[in-house]
């Protein structure tokens, strides 16, 4: 229920008759007495008597119409504070991305944006990827900063939505080493001994990779799921104390991989390749996409 049925309610509550306050709102009657039909049906309650004229609230009006005052007192007294601060940060780049981007990628694009144009703000909002989607579309974020495997497309248009390609990586299948240094949870498996696996939640975006991973293999894999979790850090916690395979982006298990601490579960027919990804509007921070590009230029994706 939006704040203008809110005020449409204040406004006749003020003027006690429909006409009035529906020049007041610049709509037309009907479409006033429809607003304030939907409120009611909205709280389970009439507000409105409307066998008397002029019109009066109901018990229930007078109460709602004092707790009305105060909302919308403060909601306009909260966008008045947001637009201040925005008019404030418009220096700011806010960017959408998932949590283990921006824990063991965006740093080192940070570092390289620094190095070609000096300091700049960021915002950065760490979420699943469906909430980074709504966040980019919505246009509460200038830049979209993901992971991309073309079995998994994003739907989003290369013609709204450019995107600069940062690097590349894959998602690969890691377990802790056995006594001998090979995987603890070999894959693929077998139909006595299923091998543990660290599964991300429905809704994740690397989940759905691995399902196409584990659905284009011409030999099944015999997984047991132990463990569920929407974080990658988490999932490679679980993966590093024995409990069972994962699939993380190489890069976020670099130094678990280099120091042994995890271990391919399988060769690279259980892998898949990932494109990190920034996407962008034109008409939004200029600044960023040109230290974007001369980031590019000094790495070529491999």
């Amino acid at each position: 229920m939006g704040l203008r049925f809110l005020e449409d309610f204040l406004t006749l509550a003020q003027t006690g008759n429909f006409s009035r306050a529906a020049e007041e709102r610049h709509v037309t009657q009907p479409a006033l007495s429809r607003r304030i039909k939907s409120l009611e049906n909205y709280l389970g309650v009439e507000l409105i008597d409307r066998t008397s004229f002029p019109i009066t609230l109901t018990a229930a009006g007078i109460s709602f119409r004092d707790s009305g005052i105060d909302i919308v007192k403060s909601l306009r007294a909260a966008r008045r504070a947001a637009r201040e601060i925005g008019a404030e940060d418009r220096s700011i780049v806010r960017i959408a991305t998932l949590h283990s981007l921006a824990i063991h990628y965006y740093p080192h694009y940070y570092q390289a944006f620094h190095g070609a144009v000096g300091p700049f703000k960021v915002h950065m909002l760490c979420e699943n990827m469906h909430n980074c989607l709504q966040a980019f579309l919505e246009g509460s974020c200038h830049y979209l900063l993901v992971f991309s495997n073309p079995a998994v497309p994003l739907f989003l248009t290369s013609t709204n939505y450019p995107y600069l390609l940062i690097e590349r990586d894959h998602l690969v299948p890691l377990c802790a080493p056995g006594p001998k240094g090979t995987p603890l949870h070999p894959l693929p498996g077998g139909p006595g001994s299923p091998r543990p696996y660290l599964s991300y939640g429905p809704n994740s975006y690397l989940g759905k990779v691995v399902d196409e991973v584990l659905h284009a293999q011409r030999h099944q894999a015999f997984l047991e799921t132990r463990y569920v979790d929407d974080l990658a850090e988490s999932i490679k916690s679980m993966a590093k104390g024995g409990h069972g395979i994962a699939w993380l982006p190489r890069k976020t298990a670099l130094a678990e991989i280099e120091t042994g601490a995890l271990v391919p579960a399988g060769d690279d027919r259980w892998a898949a390749p990932l494109e990190v990804r920034i996407y962008h509007r034109t008409s939004f921070s200029e600044v960023f996409k040109k230290v974007a590009n001369s980031y590019i230029q000094k790495r070529a994706p491999g």
